[in-house]
């Protein structure tokens, strides 16, 4: 297990302990740990995760004789019916390029417009680090925790081995271990990533290896750049608030990534993700403008007639043709 697993797993016990810490493990029951489950102020997915951890941990017990039975197998959670809001919210969460470049566009003006050299240094310090989310698409821990000595200019690569510690300070940051083995990557620069940093390089200061500070060495926060997203919210009022966030520049990463066409492996590999169903189920699941015109370029001339000559024209029609048998389309009066 990596080490970012266990003080994840370790956190999320915080909560169990502090309500049922004096029990006794044999006293609870499927109904105790339910309510508990159901109270939790945390999204329907969170709330599965909490409960598969806390399977392990009672299956745990079983194998090691503290208990009979583990009171989870009979533990169910109501299925998530998805509201419409909650729809709408999941749709919304990322940005086209054209709306990426309409709010830099907007945080250039406002920080040009500040009234003190220092504030309109931070401003540009914020900007520059959202366009590189956007482009990027790495986790914001991952880039908060980045640090010069990941950066190799030369070779125009960084090496993603640890991240951000959020138990740390922006006066004192520390990093930790990414979560599991397949976080651990080395991602080849765009141009203009590589640009950006290097705009950070020529504003170091000295003794501070963290890339994304701001004027006063204290590194950006999370909260700090979410903050900082939503008083845009006035460029784009047909966005929902909601979607001013950080995490909105990976879903906008991948979405960009797929209309360029590129392979899901590809998108995985530079995300850190295990496999591609993080990208079904969570990250691609939108459909963006760019998307809907392919898809609509590619059917509009569609029939059973013509199929052969799409394919062609595509440049994705294989030799699986040479082995099936004459077939004769007749016309359908």
């Amino acid at each position: 297990m990596a080490v970012g697993t266990h003080i994840d797993d370790f956190d999320n016990t915080r909560v169990f302990k502090a309500t049922f810490g004096k029990w006794q493990l044999v006293k609870l029951e499927k109904d105790h740990i339910k309510d508990y489950l159901m109270n939790l102020k945390v999204a329907p997915s969170s709330r599965k995760n909490y409960r598969s951890k806390l399977n392990l941990f009672f299956q745990f017990c079983e194998d090691e004789g503290y208990i009979k039975e583990s009171p989870m197998y009979r533990v169910r959670l109501p299925r998530h019916k998805e509201t419409l809001a909650e729809k709408q919210k999941r749709e919304d969460k990322y940005f086209t390029v054209d709306e990426m470049r309409l709010l830099l566009d907007a945080m250039e003006e406002r920080a040009d417009r500040s009234t003190t050299e220092t504030a309109k240094n931070n401003k540009w310090r914020r900007r520059m680090f959202i366009e590189f989310q956007f482009s990027i698409g790495d986790r914001i821990s991952e880039s908060l925790g980045l640090r010069y000595q990941d950066i190799d200019f030369q070779q125009g690569v960084i090496y993603l081995k640890t991240q951000l510690d959020v138990n740390s300070s922006v006066t004192n940051p520390k990093v930790k271990s990414l979560k599991t083995t397949q976080s651990e990557r080395s991602i080849v620069l765009k141009k203009r990533e590589i640009e950006i940093l290097s705009w950070f390089w020529e504003r170091k200061h000295d003794g501070n290896d963290f890339v994304f500070v701001q004027e006063n060495d204290h590194l950006l926060s999370q909260s700090l750049i979410n903050d900082y997203l939503k008083t845009f919210h006035d460029v784009l009022p047909h966005k929902l608030i909601t979607s001013f966030v950080s995490h909105a520049m990976r879903h906008s990463n991948v979405l960009v990534q797929k209309e360029l066409g590129v392979d899901e492996q590809i998108i995985v590999a530079r995300g850190g993700w295990a496999d591609t169903q993080m990208i079904s189920r969570v990250y691609g699941r939108h459909v963006t403008p760019i998307l809907l015109e392919k898809a609509d370029h590619v059917l509009k001339d569609f029939s059973v007639r013509n199929s052969q000559k799409i394919h062609k024209k595509l440049g994705i029609l294989g030799n699986y043709r040479e082995k099936l048998p004459e077939l004769e389309i007749k016309e359908v009066r």
